[in-house]
């Protein structure tokens, strides 16, 4: 609770009833959308027909595409199964989401990465 004196110009002070415990960050960040620690996986989950964190997600792709560039293709459609095969594990490797979306997360990657 605020102390103010009506009849004072100075700031109000604080009692100890306004102090609030500073933020507590989860033990583990391996749970938390977004987040990542050290080598941990990127926590992913699709939002609005999307990846969140959409950033993260799109920057993981291209990287993985600049690693092992199929000189052969020149369009998605010409890139071998294997390869995108090779693409997605990359993908897999770098994030984790909860294994009942692993069908609708390969989906959406293939979309994104067509």
């Amino acid at each position: 609770m605020l102390d103010v004196d009506p009849l004072s110009s100075s700031t109000p002070h604080s009692t100890s009833s306004d102090v609030v415990p500073p933020f507590t960050a989860p033990s583990t960040s391996s749970s938390v959308v977004g987040s990542s620690a050290g080598s941990a996986k990127l926590v992913i989950e699709i939002v609005d027909g999307s990846f969140f964190p959409c950033h993260k997600c799109s920057a993981i792709i291209t990287k993985s595409f600049k690693k092992m560039v199929d000189s052969k293709a020149f369009s998605w459609k010409k890139v071998s199964k294997s390869t995108k095969k090779t693409y997605f594990n990359d993908f897999q490797n770098q994030c984790s989401w909860a294994p009942r979306f692993t069908g609708q997360i390969k989906s959406l990657w293939e979309s994104k990465a067509a």
